[in-house]
């Protein structure tokens, strides 16, 4: 929602500038250009980025290996490589698995996440090693996209107001 609002607010303003292309030069035309296209594709990588972090799982491996280990036991079936219980020593009670050292049950996401960070209300996605680096991509292009958004519309409010201003 708010990454629609961004993009919204930008066509507006690009718009506004575009209709008033006559008072500017061609140089200034060009450089406006150039700018749409790197706060577009600043918006591109902004959107790319937070599906990205929103549908990564850092989920502690050990927990998933657990399971998929009990299960398979349950069933009598073969696994490549059997879950050894004794090369753990810490558990969550919550999730009834081991879990690795540094690893933080979130009780918004009911999971064990391996070098927990913190809960993200934005992603909805708990923050871990798993995601970290691209969660700082994430917060980079978010950033830069805000920039670019905020010359635009300082851009578009100047030539408005020399527009405005008799001659």
């Amino acid at each position: 929602m708010i990454a629609a609002f961004i993009l919204v607010s930008f066509l507006l303003s690009f718009a506004q500038l575009m209709q008033q292309r006559e008072t500017l030069s061609s140089g200034q035309v060009g450089a406006l250009v150039f700018l749409a296209v790197l706060y577009l594709t600043s918006y591109l990588a902004m959107v790319v980025t937070t599906v990205v972090v929103t549908a990564s799982d850092p989920t502690d491996p050990t927990v998933a290996f657990e399971r998929v280990s009990r299960v398979a036991k349950a069933r009598g079936v073969a696994v490549g490589h059997e879950f050894n219980e004794n090369c753990y020593n810490f558990y969550c009670d919550v999730c009834d698995t081991h879990v690795l050292k540094d690893t933080k049950h979130c009780q918004r996401c009911n999971r064990c996440s391996y070098e927990f960070d913190h809960h993200c209300e934005w992603v909805s996605n708990d923050i871990g090693q798993h995601n970290y680096v691209e969660f700082i991509r994430m917060l980079v292009a978010v950033l830069t996209t805000i920039t670019f958004q905020l010359i635009f519309a300082s851009i578009a409010l100047k030539v408005n107001d020399n527009m405005q201003q008799p001659p």
